[in-house]
């Protein structure tokens, strides 16, 4: 990507949930001339927050929720903790603003390829065995994502390094214009259903990874998933079994 998104124009910003993500997310607004306004249920004190609690630009408004969203701001970042549903984010909707996640909110500020990797299980194994082979290859590579580091932590340190982003179910759920040259869907198990009403909704959030991708883009998905077997990605597919050999793809044979 080659511009900045909608953070040039925006003067302040409300971001919701000063975890690890929310942070990184405030950083680089602040970073970027953007005041924020870091709104959290919690405290968490001055010792998690470091440095942060006392940069310019920055007012904080912790150990409360307030379900109604300001009118002097221009969007809201969502930290992936907070549901879509809370009565700020629909507050903020009905206004009319921007609503998006840390993920998304890094994005346009990627200067390289980014792929990206979901699933109910082994997304971390999977993204870290991909940076090794990237980098064991030449290739300036940064892992980040819901493995620990944010994005946008990473776009900040890194142009032009290829970004291998582990992505949860809840960093998918705010994705607008999010599109990975490569995503892989692992696996699909029931997950999180305190926060998905049932299955489908959760997996509806899974393939959202692979919403904005091309023709030319790839997308990677399981052979012998019941829970997927009907879904195709709107690129070039390709599969992996651990048990059959697949036409497109890569299987293992133990002979």
């Amino acid at each position: 990507m080659t511009e900045d998104g909608p953070i040039s124009r925006w003067n302040r910003a409300l971001v919701y949930g000063i975890g690890v993500s929310g942070r990184a997310a405030t950083r680089l607004l602040l970073d970027r001339g953007v005041e924020v306004l870091a709104v959290d249920a919690r405290d968490p004190g001055p010792e998690e927050l470091g440095e942060l609690s006392r940069a310019p630009g920055l007012e904080l408004r912790l150990g409360s929720d307030p379900e109604e969203c300001p009118a002097n701001v221009d969007a809201v970042v969502l930290s992936p903790g907070v549901p879509p549903q809370r009565p700020l984010v629909i507050s903020a909707r009905e206004k009319g603003l921007p609503v998006l996640g840390e993920v998304e909110l890094a994005f346009p500020l990627t200067r390289g390829p980014v792929l990206a990797v979901t699933g109910s299980n082994g997304k971390s194994t999977t993204v870290a065995l991909a940076g090794a082979m990237l980098e064991a290859g030449g290739r300036p590579v940064e892992v980040c994502g819901n493995i620990g580091r944010p994005l946008c932590a990473a776009v900040t340190e890194s142009p032009g390094a290829v970004f291998v982003v582990e992505l949860s179910s809840f960093q998918l759920e705010s994705i607008r214009d999010f599109r990975p040259v490569a995503a892989a869907l692992l696996n699909l198990s029931p997950d999180h259903l305190d926060r998905y009403s049932n299955l489908r909704e959760y997996r509806r959030a899974k393939e959202r990874i692979f919403e904005n991708q091309g023709p030319d883009d790839i997308g990677v998905l399981p052979a012998d998933s019941a829970f997927l077997d009907a879904f195709r990605p709107p690129g070039r597919v390709r599969y992996f079994s651990p048990s059959r050999p697949v036409e497109e793809g890569c299987f293992l044979d133990d002979r």
